[in-house]
């Protein structure tokens, strides 16, 4: 989308004013590049209770890449987006629920949590796919880097406390 290409550009313009070699790959173009890459980073909307994330379509593929390609998968996302989501599948959000494709986004159906409601209102806008910790090498956040688990346990003293 529009929105997509314009934050993408931003951030890759910021990142060559500080002379940070950037080169943007056309997304069916990940696999083939990937042995070129030295490092991958991605954004995430939430960062879910077990140490993943839910992020745009297509993150999931990108970390699966980086996992057979032996890369390290960096997730950059402030601490603010720690939430009680645990999705189970990839299908808990690939698809924008039925409310949201008529306008209803974001006022939340009955028993959603906020971070839910978040991620419907986000599907709105651009598809989202869940991330396991597994494939995340560690994330980038606020207070430095932080593994999986550490982000797992900040969630749990966060919302259990």
């Amino acid at each position: 989308s529009e929105n997509r290409r314009t934050e993408s550009e931003k951030a890759v313009a910021a990142l060559r004013e500080k002379g940070i070699l950037v080169a943007t790959i056309p997304e069916g173009g990940a696999a083939y590049i990937m042995a070129k890459v030295n490092i991958v980073i991605v954004g995430a909307e939430i960062i879910t209770a077990q140490g993943g994330i839910v992020s745009r379509l297509g993150t999931y593929q990108l970390a699966k890449l980086a996992k057979m390609d032996r890369k390290p998968f960096y997730v950059a996302a402030e601490q603010h987006k720690l939430g009680q989501t645990f999705p189970t599948t990839q299908f808990n959000y690939g698809v924008p629920p039925a409310s949201a494709q008529n306008g209803a986004a974001g006022a939340g159906a009955d028993g959603l949590t906020a971070d839910e409601k978040r991620a419907v209102y986000v599907q709105s806008v651009s598809p989202l796919d869940f991330t396991p910790p597994d494939l995340i090498t560690n994330f980038i956040c606020d207070h430095g880097v932080k593994s999986t688990v550490a982000m797992e346990h900040q969630v749990i003293d966060m919302f259990v406390s």
